[in-house]
């Protein structure tokens, strides 16, 4: 096995490294009646309004635009799996979010 090869191995094994490429893509909460998208530094919510925060590979981070619940307060979504990201809104627990599962129709 070449260097390259063992690192990639390595990292996958980690315990408690997240092994997803991205937090990009859709996101459901556990009721699954909120949803949201991100694309980059941009976050689409349930109601179609469009945010901008901070990006990076596994977090975001952006203040609940008015008109929407929970205004003005700022959310955190750290990814922790493929699967899973875990949601931070302002104060309260977080909620464990999934990600949304195809509509097969």
């Amino acid at each position: 096995m070449n260097m390259k090869t063992i690192a990639l191995c390595a990292s996958v094994m980690w315990p408690g490294s997240v092994a997803a490429d991205a937090i990009d893509g859709d996101w459901c909460a556990p009721d699954r009646l909120q949803r949201v998208n991100i694309a980059g530094p941009k976050i689409t919510l349930s109601s179609g309004t469009e945010v901008a925060g901070t990006y990076t590979r596994h977090e975001f981070v952006y203040v609940v635009p008015d008109g929407e619940p929970g205004a003005g307060m700022q959310v955190y979504m750290r990814q922790l799996s493929e699967e899973d990201v875990e949601v931070h809104l302002g104060e309260a627990n977080p909620e464990l979010w999934h990600r949304c599962q195809a509509v097969v129709s």
